[in-house]
C-alpha cells in the first residue's frame, strides 16, 4: 500500500531533478556503470540481510527449513519487512549520491523536458523495487516450503508476478500519477502552442492533473490491494441493504485479501466510490462489529470527509502553483543570480508542499475519523 517512504521517495527525487544542472561531469558510459553498480550492491545487500535472517531462525541450515514452528515462521517474515524497509530508507539518502556523484542526473536533465524526462528520474529506482521484489517471492517460497501448510505449491516466479501486481511498484505508480498526469497534459499543450507555465495553463494542469487522480485512484488502489466482490451472498445481501438504509447508492462494497480487520472507504464519487472489509473482518468479528465498522466508513461518505480531505491538497496545490511562478520571474538575464535562484525556488517549494501536505493530511485525517466514529454510534 501507500507508505511515507514511497512519497518521501518522490520528494527526494523531484528534489534532485530541481537541483541538477544539464552539466555531465562524466561519460553517458561511466554513469550508466556508476548507477547499476550502487543499485545492484543494494539488491545484493537486501539478499545478503535475507539471507542472515532465514540462519538466524534455521535448524536445518542445509535446507533453509524454519521448523522450530509458526512463530519463528512470523518472526523470520516481519524481520524480513524491516529490512526491507530499512534499505529503502537508505537508498532514500543515497539517492543524491546516485544522480549527482555517478552523474546519471546530469544526462537526464540533458533530455528535453516532458513525460519522459521526468520518468528517467526513477528508473534506478524502479530497477531496484524490481531486484527487491525478486529477492523478496525466493524469501516467501523459502518460508512456505518450511511450513508445510499451503494448500498450493506456489514458486518463486509466480509469487514475484502477484507482487509486481500488488507490491511497492504500483504503489509508486500511484505516488507518481498526480505529477505524471500533469507532465502529460504539459506535453499536450505544447503540442497546440499553449504555455503550460503561463498562469492559466498552470491552473489548467494542476485541475485536470487532480481531477484524473481523484477519479482513477479507488479503481487503482482496487486493483493493488486485490479488492473483489464479496464472496458470501449472505454478508453481501446484508451490508448492501445497510448501505442502502444509511442513503450511500451506487457505492461498491468489495472485500479485500489484506491481514487485519481493515476497512476504508475510497473516493467520494457516486459510481467511483467503493466500501473495503478485509476477509479477516468478515470472518472473524460478529455481524454487529462488522455492520459498526461498516457504519463507520460510510459516514466519512455521508459527512462529507472525503472534500475535507481534498482541503490539504488544494492547499498545497495553490502553494505549489505560487512557488512556480515565483521561480519562473528569476530567468537568465536578470540581474540577480539567475537560473540558481529559481531552482532554489522551486526546491523549497516542492519541500513546503509536501511539508504542508504530510502535516494537513494528518490533522484532518483525526478529525474526521473522531467525526465517524461519533456519527456511527448514533
Amino acid at each position: 500500500m501507500l507508505s511515507f517512504r514511497l512519497f518521501l521517495l518522490v520528494l527526494v527525487t523531484l528534489i534532485c531533478r530541481e537541483c541538477t544542472e544539464p552539466v555531465p561531469s562524466r561519460t553517458l558510459t561511466e554513469s550508466l556503470v556508476a548507477t547499476l553498480g550502487l543499485t545492484l550492491g543494494f539488491a545484493l545487500a537486501f539478499k545478503t540481510l535475507t539471507l542472515i535472517c532465514l540462519l538466524r531462525r534455521n535448524t536445518g541450515v542445509s535446507r533453509f527449513e524454519l521448523s522450530q514452528g509458526p512463530a519463528h515462521l512470523r518472526d523470520a517474515h516481519l524481520d524480513h519487512i524491516k529490512l526491507r524497509d530499512a534499505v529503502l530508507y537508505v537508498w532514500i539518502a543515497a539517492l543524491p549520491a546516485v544522480y549527482f556523484a555517478a552523474g546519471l542526473g546530469q544526462w537526464i536533465s540533458t533530455i528535453d523536458s516532458g513525460t519522459l524526462g521526468l520518468l528517467s528520474w526513477f528508473a534506478p529506482t524502479i530497477a531496484l523495487l524490481l531486484l527487491l521484489e525478486l529477492t523478496s517471492s525466493q524469501f516467501e517460497e523459502v518460508l512456505a516450503e518450511a511450513s508445510r501448510q499451503l494448500r498450493t505449491q506456489e514458486t518463486w516466479p509466480s509469487r514475484f508476478k502477484e507482487n509486481l501486481i500488488s507490491g511497492d511498484l504500483p504503489a509508486l505508480a500511484i505516488c507518481l500519477l498526480p505529477v505524471v498526469s500533469a507532465c502529460l497534459l504539459s506535453d499536450t499543450l505544447s503540442l497546440f502552442d499553449v504555455d503550460a507555465s503561463s498562469t492559466l495553463g498552470a491552473i489548467a494542469v494542476a485541475a485536470s492533473s487532480l481531477a484524473l487522480f481523484v477519479i482513477f485512484l479507488p479503481i487503482l488502489l482496487a486493483k493493488q490491494v486485490g479488492a473483489t466482490p464479496i464472496q458470501n451472498p449472505s454478508d453481501a445481501k446484508r451490508l448492501e441493504d445497510l448501505i442502502a438504509r444509511v442513503g450511500l447508492r451506487r457505492t461498491r462494497l468489495l472485500e479485500t485479501r489484506r491481514d487485519g480487520h481493515g476497512a476504508a472507504a475510497v473516493g467520494f464519487m457516486p459510481g467511483v466510490r467503493q466500501l473495503w472489509l478485509s476477509r479477516l473482518a468478515l470472518e472473524r468479528l460478529s455481524e454487529a462489529e462488522v455492520d459498526m465498522v461498516l457504519l463507520h466508513e460510510a459516514a466519512h461518505l455521508r459527512r462529507g470527509h472525503c472534500y475535507i480531505r481534498l482541503t490539504p491538497i488544494l492547499a498545497a496545490a495553490a502553494i505549489m502553483l505560487v512557488g512556480v511562478w515565483i521561480a519562473s520571474q528569476f530567468g537568465p538575464d536578470t540581474m540577480l543570480t539567475g537560473h540558481n535562484t529559481g531552482n532554489t525556488v522551486r526546491v523549497f517549494t516542492i519541500i513546503a508542499t509536501f511539508g504542508l501536505l504530510l502535516a494537513g493530511l494528518s490533522w484532518v485525517s483525526h478529525r474526521c475519523e473522531y467525526d465517524a466514529d461519533r456519527r456511527a454510534v448514533m
